[in-house]
């Protein structure tokens, strides 16, 4: 009789104990699954952050060309109403005066290549 206590006693404890690591080893995170980031837009849809002049990029050359707001624009062209009457190594100058200036540091590659 002692020994089907202790066989009976055994099976619970074994049955137990396998039921514990089952409820732990569902609690824990997959470290290989890929995070899911929320969106906060509509899938398909896509932010550019645009700096803060507009200018990305200026080809010098024969006939400069300047890319405001993702558009190529060249000398008598115009952007908001102004014509553009000159393209600099760093800058855009407008007939209205303004100047649309590029940031010192995407300005020049020169030399580093």
């Amino acid at each position: 009789m002692l020994q089907i206590i202790n066989n009976l006693l055994k099976a619970l404890l074994l049955v137990g104990l396998s039921c514990a690591g089952l409820v732990q080893a569902a609690s824990l995170n997959d470290p290989t699954r890929p995070a899911v980031m929320p969106s906060a837009e509509p899938a398909g849809t896509v932010t550019v952050k645009k700096s803060r002049s507009g200018l990305t990029s200026i080809i010098s050359g024969k006939r400069p060309v300047a890319i405001i707001n993702n558009e190529i624009k060249s000398v008598g062209d115009s952007i908001n109403g102004s014509k553009v009457v000159a393209i600099k190594p760093t800058q855009v100058i407008l007939a209205n005066g303004k100047k649309i200036k590029m940031y010192q540091s995407v300005a020049s590659a020169e030399g580093r290549y």
